[in-house]
């Protein structure tokens, strides 16, 4: 709905008629609290008085109709309440800071995106005042991704990197530290996270995972020690990269079998893409694990040393999904990682079993990756006997999928 006056003045008296002591007519959704415990806009009523509650207070505040603040208040609906106080006052800084800087994580949410509407100077003299008074390395991640960056209009990095200095949370000194790092690319903050970042935690047996903001200061670091293709390496780039190599190679060691998935793709990946052939001996007990990408990737991996038994792992994945009728819809996780390495080592050996599985393909779920696609032009190059066939498709092929062998 388009706000109007007729429908803001509607919004203001439905609040007027809800009563404070809204009883429920049935027990919570969530019987582990007694409801006249339960204020009007808690999540697990679900009566129709607080319905309308949060209905009508949501409206209030989205369309900024400054009439409904004293209903709000008198229905004790808190949130809604200091939300509207923030987006009907003259001035907005002082009250959204304080918003920021409460105990309710969603009022800080949405504090952050009305400081989206803020004009860029206003809106980064609020983001960096409140960063280093928030709560946790959480709050300071979302404030620094809502910080303008764009090349044109940007915040100040010396603020920045005073509270980084002066934190003592390692958690958000490391959010900080990888938001510098792509910021300035200067080296004391990537060396702090290759040092940091990549400590394995004490519980890492236990728990498997880490925040999703120490993975990414983990990439961030992993990243500013690959090598690049065609330019020689420093010396200490050197050691930092074989000093990071042996911290992966003790995270795969520690970590448990059923981890979270995304880390055990990026360590995985990572060691691949860092280690020498001796590193990626690790991979190779991987190759079977349960997770299809993390399988591919540490299959992938071996291949770089060992084509052969790569191959032959390959092949079975492929297998697997060809005799496994569970399987079917999971063409994308157990053939298409493998097509690149067939066609690298020109596997004419895999010819039958690629044909299987692009059998089993229901035709009216087309592989949205276009996986089935590329499997095609692959079979069209191993079966083809003429060299300018083969060259055509290989060069097909090529074009659709990055080779990376």
């Amino acid at each position: 709905l388009e706000p109007t006056e007729d429908l803001g003045r509607e919004v203001v008296a439905r609040l007027g008629q809800i009563s404070p002591d809204a009883k429920l007519a049935s027990a919570p959704s969530w019987r582990d609290v007694s409801p006249e415990k339960l204020s009007l806009d808690d999540a697990r009523r679900d009566d129709l008085g607080s319905i309308e509650a949060k209905l009508y207070s949501r409206l209030a505040v989205d369309w900024r109709l400054e009439d409904a603040l004293a209903e709000l208040e008198r229905l004790k609906l808190r949130k809604a309440a200091t939300r509207l106080a923030v987006a009907v006052a003259d001035d907005p800084i002082e009250p959204l800071k304080a918003a920021m800087l409460g105990e309710d994580y969603m009022d800080f949410r949405w504090s952050l995106n009305f400081a989206l509407q803020l004009p860029f100077p206003d809106r980064i003299e609020v983001l960096l005042d409140v960063l280093p008074r928030v709560k946790s390395s959480y709050h300071v991640q979302d404030v620094l991704r809502h910080l303008p960056y764009d090349g044109l209009i940007e915040a100040p990095t010396a603020p920045i990197d005073k509270f980084y200095r002066e934190t003592e949370d390692v958690d958000s000194k490391i959010v900080v530290a990888t938001y510098l790092a792509q910021r300035t690319q200067e080296e004391a903050y990537y060396e702090f996270l290759l040092e940091e970042a990549l400590k394995p935690p004490e519980d890492l047996e236990k728990h498997g995972s880490v925040p999703y903001h120490r993975q990414a200061a983990m990439e961030t670091a992993l990243r500013w020690v690959r090598p690049v293709a065609g330019l020689s390496t420093p010396a200490p780039r050197q050691r930092q990269r074989r000093e990071a190599v042996a911290r992966l190679r003790t995270w795969l060691e520690r970590i448990p079998a059923d981890a979270d998935p995304f880390l055990m793709e990026m360590l995985v990946s990572q060691l691949d893409l860092l280690g020498e052939p001796e590193d990626r001996e690790v991979l190779v007990r991987y190759c079977e694990h349960g997770i299809p990408e993390v399988a591919a990737l540490a299959i992938r991996g071996v291949a770089k040393a060992k084509p052969e038994p790569a191959l032959a792992k390959a092949r079975a994945k492929i297998r697997s999904y060809v005799e496994d009728e569970r399987r079917i819809l999971m063409f994308s996780r157990y053939v298409e990682p493998y097509l690149d390495l067939i066609f690298w080592q020109d596997d004419k050996s895999a010819v039958e079993l690629l044909e299987q599985a692009l059998s089993k393909q229901p035709k009216e779920e087309p592989d949205r990756r276009d996986g089935v696609a590329q499997t095609r032009i692959l079979l069209d190059y191993l079966k083809a006997e003429d060299a300018g066939k083969r060259t055509q498709h290989a060069r097909e092929f090529a074009r659709r999928e990055h080779v990376a062998y």
